[in-house]
């Protein structure tokens, strides 16, 4: 069993990686997105900008910033089930709330990777205990 929780540990630390890159990888394509809406705008004569230049941004960070969302849905779901495995109520309701709002994801992986920490620790106890005979 403490074989199974070291794999929902790894899981869910690897949930908040790939999380946490995709937060910054957004960030980023944000501020590509309003640099270049700052220099048509102090470039253009008018208030009016050009919405399809502005989104125009290179196809390969489109392609990253895809395959990295996929990868982050398929390791929410699986996170999810691990949640449920491990009994971490608040944290399969913060995964299931993070398909719709961003940080809650990450929010629930750290939740469901303290409470496989936990059951990591009192199995250890358990195992380590010296038998008092009862």
């Amino acid at each position: 069993m403490e074989n199974n929780y070291q794999k929902y540990a790894k899981l869910h630390l690897l949930n908040i990686i790939f999380l946490s890159i995709s937060y910054v990888f957004s960030f980023i394509m944000f501020i590509i997105l309003f640099s270049k809406a700052d220099s048509q705008a102090a470039n253009m004569s008018s208030s009016t900008i050009n919405f399809n230049s502005l989104l125009n941004i290179n196809i390969s960070w489109l392609f990253i910033a895809g395959i990295l969302y996929i990868i982050c849905f398929v390791l929410q779901i699986i996170g999810t089930v691990y949640a449920y495995k491990v009994n971490s109520t608040v944290g399969m309701i913060l995964y299931i709330v993070g398909f719709f709002v961003f940080v809650c994801g990450l929010i629930g992986a750290i939740f469901s990777l303290i409470d496989v920490k936990k059951k990591i620790k009192i199995n250890n106890d358990v195992s380590i205990s010296p038998n008092t005979g009862l």
